[in-house]
């Protein structure tokens, strides 16, 4: 990562790096880059029931009503409830939550050196992908992680994405970490939990400790590639409430408790 040419906080000798941002990502971002062939099957925005909605493979919703999930609204304020956050649309919130130029003026703004960037739409570790087919998925993330080499570029290496891998397959997540290495990507985000889903060959996944995983690790090792367990970046640990605390509480108070615990049920499903 580039040095910064000064010190974002006055009196400091430190730059403030955000260790833990998203993108929104702009509604174009798989049909401007995908191939003809498959371009009515990439991610993209359409009406569903009169709501515009993620959609992928032509007819599976993804994300209705298209939240940008982005608390920050356009005007700079912050979306203070869970009610609020949840009936956003992206014209609602800041630009920069999908444009690089805002993004760097409100960084700027704040006092923010650099940034680590994380998915919203496939998930946060590519999750929601896993109902469509093994090539589709791929493509998908290849053409997310392209994306995502040109934003860090465009950021001059200030917004640092963290490339997917197709974790359903430990060659296909080697090949394309490889691949996203040739882009100058900084680090890599996996699906702590594969093993409650199935491989392209149709037998049930084992846990990241076992052999099966080790062309991925080797060349982790080797490459030195940071390795990224999101919160709530699997089936096990996608839940923003949660079951804690008692039935009566309403729903911010539920929100706030299960953010609290968030984190802890990542940690216990990365262990296992």
């Amino acid at each position: 990562m580039a040095q910064p040419t000064t010190i974002p906080i006055a009196g400091s000798k430190y730059a403030i790096i955000d260790a833990d941002t998203h993108l929104t990502e702009p509604h174009d971002l798989w049909v401007s880059r995908a191939p003809a062939s498959i371009r009515d099957k990439v991610p993209q925005v359409r009406e569903v029931e009169g709501v515009p909605s993620w959609i992928f493979n032509g007819d599976t919703v993804i994300g209705k009503g298209a939240n940008p999930a982005s608390a920050v609204l356009a005007d700079g304020g912050k979306a203070r409830s869970f009610t609020q956050f949840t009936q956003l649309s992206i014209g609602d919130v800041h630009p920069g939550a999908s444009r690089v130029k805002e993004r760097l003026e409100y960084m700027d703004a704040n006092g923010v050196w650099a940034q680590i960037a994380y998915p919203n739409l496939l998930g946060f570790s590519g999750t929601n992908t896993a109902r469509i087919d093994p090539e589709l998925r791929l493509v998908t993330m290849q053409i997310f992680n392209d994306a995502m080499a040109e934003l860090q570029a465009e950021s001059g290496n200030r917004i640092c994405p963290m490339a997917l891998l197709p974790w359903w397959d430990p060659q296909d997540a080697a090949t394309e970490m490889e691949r996203i290495i040739g882009l100058g990507l900084k680090g890599i985000n996996i699906n702590p939990t594969p093993y409650l889903h199935k491989g392209k060959d149709g037998q049930q996944l084992p846990g990241l400790g076992h052999a099966f995983w080790d062309p991925l690790w080797d060349l982790c090792e080797a490459t030195r590639m940071p390795i990224n367990f999101h919160i709530g970046s699997s089936d096990a640990t996608m839940d923003w409430l949660g079951s804690h605390g008692w039935p009566e509480l309403n729903l911010d108070q539920r929100w706030a408790i299960g953010g609290a615990c968030f984190s802890s049920r990542t940690r216990n499903q990365s262990a296992t």
